[in-house]
């Protein structure tokens, strides 16, 4: 099997840090990035996400160190007429070092290539680091939501200005 290309992201990463789509190998190290997950639960939803009719609706992104291993991760969803940036996370030990900027701005970028006029991201609204990543990168807060027995998260979108 030919290794999956390398993706140069839109900003700066740490030395040794690559971007490169998901492979099905990297089902048991995601854990690593979403240490507050059920690991299980999180394998089996990557499995799902890598299938043939659930990849042609996204992008998965993985950043990975010198020795291949995910540091980070993230998603494109796309929706008939919109996208959603969703599953991003960083290892906890690589946090603050620009991985999770690289990974917004190339996902974003995706979605402007693909033609669509916007794309959304939320949050829960305790997660002010994010929130604030977020608008840094031209998210602007867009509604809120309340899940029956979860946190309330903020949707935040960004608006493409043609060419």
């Amino acid at each position: 099997m030919m290794p999956e290309p390398v993706i140069t992201p839109a900003g700066t990463l740490p030395a040794g840090i690559q971007l490169r789509l998901a492979q099905p190998a990297d089902e048991l190290l995601f854990p690593t990035c979403f240490p507050h997950r059920d690991p299980r639960q999180l394998r089996e939803e990557f499995r799902r996400s890598l299938q043939p009719r659930a990849a042609s609706r996204r992008v998965r992104l993985v950043a990975v160190d010198s020795a291949n291993q995910p540091v980070g991760s993230g998603q494109l969803l796309r929706y008939p007429s919109s996208a959603e940036i969703a599953d991003l996370g960083v290892a906890p030990a690589w946090r603050n070092q620009g991985i999770g900027s690289a990974l917004v701005l190339t996902l974003t970028e995706f979605a402007r290539l693909a033609g669509y006029s916007f794309v959304e991201i939320g949050v829960v609204v305790s997660n002010r680091p994010a929130l604030a990543l977020y608008q840094r990168l031209g998210f602007a807060w867009d509604r809120e939501i309340t899940r029956p027995g979860k946190e309330p998260a903020i949707i935040l979108c960004k608006i493409f200005t043609p060419d």
